[in-house]
């Protein structure tokens, strides 16, 4: 079709993590008595965030190994305005920050309302963000082991 077309491309890795990318498509009308091709220019936009490019990440293993020591969350520094609320089995929080970031506000196996190391198990989390000014809430577990 003549004009601006935008096309959006889901793309879930094999970790099952999914981005979203929008493709705008702008194709010029044929002349009367033209030819059947028309010239078309592509954008990418790669600034179109979408909410389900964020990931919690399903295992850390705080060993000192340099690989999962921390709770990683995919695409977090993209939504600073975020809360992250870890759970244990029991029902009780263990860690709660605002401004996770993968580097420095981090979960490395140690609660920080108790000061404890936590035990090997499954955790539950509740991690809350602002995107394109909505509120977005995400639920889910992570395995936690030495």
């Amino acid at each position: 079709m003549a004009g601006i077309n935008t096309i959006l491309v889901k793309v879930t890795n094999g970790n099952g993590f999914t981005n979203t990318y929008s493709i705008v498509v702008t194709r010029e009308a044929t002349p009367p008595g033209g030819s059947s091709f028309a010239f078309a220019s592509l954008e990418y936009q790669p600034d179109n965030i979408q909410s389900e490019d964020v990931a919690v990440r399903p295992a850390i293993s705080p060993n000192g190994d340099g690989v999962n020591d921390v709770l990683t969350i995919d695409n977090i520094q993209k939504y600073p305005e975020n809360k992250v609320t870890l759970i244990d089995m029991s029902g009780v929080a263990i860690f709660q920050v605002s401004g996770y970031d993968n580097v420095n506000k981090v979960f490395n196996g140690r609660s920080n309302i108790t000061g404890a190391m936590e035990v090997p198990g499954t955790y539950f989390y509740l991690l809350e963000y602002k995107a394109q000014g909505q509120s977005v809430r995400k639920t889910g577990f992570f395995v936690l082991k030495y």
